[in-house]
């Protein structure tokens, strides 16, 4: 049994921060402004990264990872998601402006 957890749990521990971020997102699919492909893709990169990292438990990262709010908790990865899908419907917005100019244009 203790084997079994050695594995178990840090797999489990990348991939339940992703599962959340997706069932949230298609929770509130709907009500989100931008909610294309950049957003998705830059929120869970972002949540998947901070969780593989906060998994490996190096010291020193360990160490950066405890000043980040709700990492006590466990849900440090909320704010490198939060962090994501302000950027990514920065990005869609600044794309779809783009796109409508240079459409205007021709």
């Amino acid at each position: 049994l203790s084997q079994i957890l050695k594995v178990s749990v840090p797999i489990l521990g990348v991939v339940y921060p992703i599962s959340i971020t997706l069932i949230a997102f298609g929770l509130f699919h709907d009500r989100l402004r931008y909610h294309s492909r950049p957003v998705y893709v830059m929120t869970i990169s972002f949540v998947g990264i901070y969780s593989l990292i906060d998994m490996m438990n190096v010291k020193s990262i360990t160490h950066l990872l405890s000043f980040v709010p709700l990492q006590d908790e466990g849900f440090g990865w909320i704010i490198p998601g939060l962090i994501g899908l302000v950027l990514g419907s920065l990005y869609e917005k600044l794309t779809a402006s783009k796109s409508i100019s240079d459409i205007e244009a021709a």
